[in-house]
């Protein structure tokens, strides 16, 4: 259970929209490797849209759920906390939440969207 001071601060946390807006993703999209990017002609299997993966981390941040909790409709779970641990390593995590929240989407901040959960990260 949440004792009432973690309450308050989770409160003050600017709700980014899920999943991202076009706006919102032209924003923070060049802090993704040109490696994460999808090639054409590779051989394997085709790579994730890394745009899903970061909505599927940015809703676990959102929500504070366990990894093991994410939707269905997101990425495989293995997927997306692999990248995860590798863009947290890297900052892109942390830099891509930073501005997302510093300048919240117009329709986050018009209020025209309700938040899917209010819970700090449990992203470890």
């Amino acid at each position: 259970m949440l004792n009432e001071c973690h309450r308050n601060l989770l409160a003050l946390k600017s709700v980014i929209q899920i999943p991202l807006s076009d706006a919102d993703w032209l924003r923070i999209k060049q802090l993704i490797p040109e490696s994460e990017k999808p090639a054409s002609g590779r051989p394997g299997r085709p790579r994730r849209n890394v745009r899903e993966i970061l909505d599927a981390i940015l809703w676990i941040h959102q929500t504070g759920e366990k990894w093991h909790r994410l939707p269905s409709t997101f990425p495989p779970t293995q997927t997306c906390y692999v990248k995860y641990c590798a863009w947290r390593r890297e900052g892109i995590v942390q830099l891509a939440i930073g501005i997302l929240e510093r300048t919240p989407s117009v329709a986050t901040a018009h209020g025209s969207l309700t938040p899917r959960g209010s819970g700090r990260a449990a992203l470890e």
